[in-house]
């Protein structure tokens, strides 16, 4: 599925946006997002997530959408850093 058809249909107000980047053998901890909602579009690297439970490998051009109520997390146990962008949305 294309990022933008995913992605379609959901409204608010961007809270963050941001370039991330986690270095090799770094993670971004499991956590949950009562109020808002985040999306992940992977720009270059090679990281595992976890979204809600389910281990998962994304690649570049990969997009994870964690809607609010849900949780998720990023491990890059590469050699490469992993670069992101970051999108928070208030509902």
């Amino acid at each position: 599925m294309m990022a933008y058809d995913a992605a379609a249909g959901f409204a608010g107000e961007i809270g963050i946006i941001a370039m991330m980047q986690v270095e090799p053998d770094s993670e971004i901890g499991y956590h949950k997002h009562e109020d808002d909602m985040e999306m992940y579009l992977i720009l270059d690297g090679i990281p595992r997530v976890n979204d809600n439970g389910t281990m998962e490998v994304l690649n570049p051009g990969d997009l994870l959408i964690t809607k609010k109520g849900e949780s998720h997390g990023l491990i890059n146990d590469t050699a490469e850093p992993v670069t992101f962008l970051a999108m928070i949305l208030k509902h």
